[in-house]
């Protein structure tokens, strides 16, 4: 299907790191596309134009976690939905499916869009000493923060350990 990506996987190799590298150059690429500028500025409104960076990080990543229902890719497989194909189910049916890697992609792209510096992160998070899950790491103009727009209520996990593109 059309915006849907299968990454390479390597069977029995750790892929973390080219999956991380994969959606950092993806971010880079779909938050300089002028549709994902204009899909962003209509998810901000036009009271939040002219508020923080802050402000736009929150409106954003409110609208990912609302719009994008979590579903895992199956085992031994990585699929990632292009920003353009996640935006456009929002648009026609009010949300999109995907796994941690698309939150953070469409995340990443939005902001990206804004001109907010965004890095794809990679945690341990269910045990087994593989990294298993993707977060974002965002510039709010002072210091880098965690954000993870998968986790829809309550705190973020603890991110001791990352691996960063």
């Amino acid at each position: 299907p059309q915006g849907l990506i299968r990454l390479p996987l390597t069977e029995g190799y750790p892929d973390a790191v080219p999956i991380i590298a994969w959606l950092a150059q993806l971010s880079v690429q779909f938050g300089r596309d002028p549709v994902v500028r204009q899909f962003t500025e209509a998810v901000l409104g036009p009271n939040i134009g002219n508020s923080s960076v802050l402000r736009q990080i929150d409106a954003v990543a409110s609208f990912v976690r609302s719009s994008v229902r979590f579903v895992q890719d199956p085992e031994g497989t990585e699929y990632v939905k292009t920003p353009l194909r996640m935006m456009r189910e929002i648009q026609e049916q009010g949300y999109t499916i995907g796994d941690c890697d698309e939150h953070v992609l469409l995340l990443n792209s939005m902001l990206r869009s804004l001109g907010i510096d965004t890095k794809v992160a990679g945690a341990k998070v269910f045990g087994g000493g593989r990294w298993d899950h993707v977060f974002s790491m965002v510039w709010d103009g002072r210091q880098w923060a965690d954000v993870d727009p998968s986790i829809k209520a309550g705190p973020q996990y603890g991110y001791r350990e990352r691996l960063v593109a």
